[in-house]
């Protein structure tokens, strides 16, 4: 029988109605900017947190979870497991801020800044698991409770 992601999310107290997968893309990319290569080296420096905590205010109905399950697509097309956060917290953004992966700014009070902690459920599987976000790659927002994904790799 298949892993399935929710069964995972499940068994470590993740309740699937406060929670959201997220899959982070974007074809807009500068050359070595793409999210992937942010996230690469999020420890260099604080461009895939700037990316992943400013969000336009037209998506707050989407993001409204308790936990964000997040992955990447990789440049091989995979869906990477980046991690489970806790949304502690979101306000309107009151300045500008340099987009990390693009040209371009992301203008005050027309986004909102989200305040998230990585949580040590399923941390052991950051950068391993991979899993099948099956055809829907431009919902780039899900919800768990209908979109159950087959964990390709653990």
């Amino acid at each position: 029988m298949n892993e399935m992601l929710n069964d995972m999310l499940l068994k470590n107290g993740i309740m699937l109605n406060k929670t959201i997968l997220i899959r982070h893309k974007d074809r807009r990319a500068k050359k070595n900017k793409s999210i992937y290569d942010l996230w690469m080296n999020r420890y260099n420096n604080s461009e895939f947190d700037t990316y992943n905590t400013i969000q336009g205010i037209n998506l707050e109905p989407r993001l409204n979870a308790d936990y964000w399950v997040e992955f990447i697509g990789t440049q091989e097309g995979d869906t990477l497991f980046i991690g489970i956060y806790k949304v502690l917290s979101h306000k309107i953004l009151n300045r500008e801020e340099k987009i990390p992966h693009m040209d371009g700014y992301s203008h005050a009070n027309e986004n909102h800044e989200y305040v998230l902690a990585l949580q040590n459920e399923l941390k052991e599987y950051i950068g391993k698991m991979t899993i099948d976000w099956r055809l829907g790659y431009r919902a780039w927002i899900q919800k768990p409770m209908n979109q159950n994904k087959k964990l390709i790799k653990k």
